[in-house]
């Protein structure tokens, strides 16, 4: 009949989240939706509603829709009898909540599921150990770090017992244990754990985010630890499964340019680092087109990670020069020259050819130009200055002349 229909659907729909498959999974849970909506079997249109908020939460598809759909999935819940069916409603309506950022939120759903599961189902069972996982999620994501390892702990024991030793939900629980371990200093445990999630969710689910994440978050302990030739691996296979899980600007790939940068940097592979990182600035470009502060924000992150020092003193000659003034032409419309230091401008001068410095000097008068500041051009002229660059400072004090909007006060 219709509502056996839906279920399967609804089922099928699971296997195609754990995949990643979100809007294969959508299609089927419209079609179980259409088919239950004229039932009398509350489980089933409550289980349906729920697992559909979720891809579409997901998906980051017509939220508004979202709120609906888990407002008429607890009204169907509490017509359920079967406890364990309706502590699965909970479990898949705190995850989205959990997913909405509304963490204490889904903590309390997630908590009430998991109370439901303690009391009607018998000890170690495999969906106590899953919200169990999910209830960890949400306590790590308020800073709960010491109680997230403890329902970590108890997840994964469940999951050793009653699981494959290669499902992905044991991945997922491994990937919350480690970065909780990490959190209260437990390295090498932490270490452990995140190499098995990478192990396990590479090779059930290498198409989903939460494996990216996982290699991403082992190669930064490898690098921590000085281990940067493995981490060089992972980091290059994050961004090559990366390219097929999220958009092309998506902010995680600028992330994992930016640490495969500095594990470059740290094996003195400095043209690649700065090479990598200039590709993260163009992500971040495109992924925040709009957004001028937070994109400062972002390059300022980035620039940090540049270690200019370590560049110059390893005199990588014109090549890496010619990456940085690069980087600055990217970011000289919206980025003021108060935010860049003086000195190592002039360091570069020092180290590489003329035209080298010209070219960084035409993007600081951009900057200058762009924000109209008196105080600003004042402060680059005055370190000119100091540092015996009197030409330059004439040039750059012609310029502004010829250039501001506003004139220089008395």
């Amino acid at each position: 009949d219709k509502a056996n229909m839906a279920t399967t659907l609804s089922v099928l729909a699971v296997c195609l989240i754990s995949q990643h498959k979100i809007e294969e999974a959508q299609s089927l849970l419209r079609r179980a939706k259409a088919l239950s909506s004229h039932s009398d079997n509350h489980t089933i249109k409550a289980v349906v509603l729920a697992r559909l908020s979720l891809t579409l939460q997901l998906g980051n598809v017509n939220l508004e829709e979202v709120n609906m759909l888990m407002q008429e999935s607890v009204q169907e819940s509490q017509l359920i009898v079967n406890q364990q069916r309706k502590a699965e409603v909970l479990m898949t309506i705190g995850e989205v909540r959990n997913i909405r950022g509304q963490h204490e939120m889904g903590e309390n759903i997630l908590t009430s599921a998991l109370k439901l599961q303690r009391q009607h189902l018998p000890a170690k069972h495999g969906d106590t150990a899953l919200t169990l996982c999910r209830c960890g999620e949400s306590l790590f994501l308020q800073g709960k770090h010491s109680e997230a390892l403890v329902m970590f702990n108890e997840a994964n024991e469940i999951q050793k017992v009653k699981f494959n030793s290669s499902h992905p939900e044991r991945g997922r629980t491994l990937l919350g244990m480690g970065r909780s371990l990490w959190k209260v200093d437990e390295w090498q445990e932490g270490e452990t754990a995140m190499r098995e999630a990478a192990r396990i969710l590479l090779q059930t689910v290498p198409l989903h985010t939460r494996t990216t994440q996982a290699l991403h978050l082992l190669a930064s302990c490898l690098i921590e630890k000085g281990n940067c030739e493995e981490a060089e691996r992972f980091l290059k296979e994050c961004l090559e499964l990366n390219s097929q899980v999220v958009p092309r600007d998506d902010k995680s790939r600028a992330n994992t340019m930016q640490l495969l940068e500095t594990c470059y940097a740290k094996q003195r592979k400095l043209a690649n680092g700065v090479t990598r990182l200039t590709e993260a600035l163009d992500v971040r470009q495109h992924a925040n087109p709009d957004n001028k502060e937070e994109l400062a924000k972002d390059c300022m992150l980035d620039f940090s990670q540049l270690q200019l020092d370590d560049i110059l003193k390893a005199e990588q000659e014109v090549q890496v020069a010619h990456h940085i003034t690069g980087i600055w032409s990217k970011v000289a419309s919206f980025l003021s020259p108060e935010f860049f230091s003086m000195n190592k401008i002039i360091d570069i001068q020092q180290r590489f050819p003329q035209q080298l410095f010209n070219q960084a000097r035409c993007m600081m008068q951009e900057w200058h130009m762009q924000f109209d500041s008196n105080a600003t051009c004042g402060k680059m002229i005055k370190a000119l200055c100091a540092a015996g660059q009197r030409s330059v400072a004439s040039q750059v004090f012609g310029a502004s002349l010829v250039n501001l909007a506003v004139p220089f006060d008395r």
